[in-house]
């Protein structure tokens, strides 16, 4: 299920209100992954692109 999916399921959340908690969400998603993998984190933002349409891939550094 992608983002335009949901939004048509639940109409209020739209750019306006993702703009609204980006920052706070942001927050908590990096304080939660540095939790998970005991690690600080480099990043200080992440762009629409980078969060909805670009593919990643995870690795594990050995």
């Amino acid at each position: 299920m992608n983002l335009a999916d949901i939004q048509e399921e639940v109409p209020s959340l739209n750019l306006n209100f993702i703009n609204s908690i980006w920052e706070q969400c942001f927050k908590r998603a990096i304080k939660d992954a540095e939790d998970e993998m005991g690690k600080k984190c480099s990043l200080i933002s992440l762009s629409w692109q980078e969060v909805f349409e670009e593919e990643y891939r995870l690795l594990n550094d050995n």
